[in-house]
């Protein structure tokens, strides 16, 4: 007879570490790019864990938004 592929320990002594704590789940408003951003943070070290949008994602938004006229600015069009 074949043993067990996989076998599990759930016993009380269990030497296995004890679960940390979730992760801490955020949305903050960019100030650059004026968006909404969902982030994840590690509560040990503050790292962030996820960010969505992605950061490169909110410098390019930033940038057009620097870059675009203002609602009511003439534009000078050449042909």
């Amino acid at each position: 007879m074949l043993d067990p592929a996989v076998t599990v320990a759930v016993s009380p002594e269990s030497t296995e570490a004890k679960p940390s704590e979730p992760d801490r789940r955020a949305y903050i408003r960019d100030a650059e790019s004026q968006s909404l951003v969902f982030r994840v943070t590690d509560p040990q070290t503050g790292d962030v864990v996820m960010q969505i949008p992605d950061e490169v994602i909110l410098k390019a938004r930033a940038y057009a938004r620097e870059a675009a006229p203002f609602l009511g600015e003439r534009v000078a069009k050449s042909a």
